[in-house]
C-alpha cells in the first residue's frame, strides 16, 4: 500500500476548517474534504489564536507560521484558505517550496498582475 498524501491547510476560518466536525460524511471544508478523501492531514496554520484554538480538533499540529508549516509539515499538498488580500503572498511563499500541488480559493489574487505572477 502506498503512503496518503500529507496535507497543510493555511487559514483555520470557516472554509479552511471551522463549517464542519473530523469525521463528517459530507465535508464542507478543505480539513473535512482532506480527511475524507484518505489525505495525511498534518497541519493548519493560522495567526489568530482563536482560529488556531478550533483547529486543534482536526488532530493535526497547529501553527502561527507559514514558514513552520512547511518545514516541519512537509506537506505535499497545501490548501490557501485566507482573505483575497493574503492570497497571492502566501501563494508565493507556497510555490517557492514546491508541493506537488497547491489548491487555492478563489480569485487568485486583489490586482491581475498578481494573478498572472503567480500563474507564471
Amino acid at each position: 500500500m502506498s503512503a496518503s498524501l500529507r496535507a497543510a491547510i493555511i487559514g483555520a476560518g470557516s472554509i479552511g476548517a471551522q463549517l464542519d466536525e473530523p469525521g463528517t460524511p459530507k465535508p464542507l471544508t478543505h480539513a473535512g474534504g482532506y480527511r475524507a478523501s484518505g489525505f495525511e492531514l498534518v497541519a493548519i496554520a493560522d495567526s489568530a489564536q482563536d482560529a488556531r484554538d478550533r483547529a486543534r480538533r482536526w488532530d493535526c499540529a497547529v501553527y502561527a507560521d507559514f514558514d513552520e508549516v512547511m518545514r516541519l509539515g512537509r506537506p505535499d499538498v497545501v490548501s490557501v484558505a485566507v482573505p483575497t488580500d493574503q492570497r497571492a503572498a502566501l501563494l508565493e511563499r507556497a510555490l517557492a517550496y514546491r508541493p506537488r500541488a497547491v489548491i487555492a480559493e478563489k480569485p487568485l489574487a486583489s490586482a491581475s498582475a498578481e494573478g498572472e505572477r503567480i500563474t507564471r
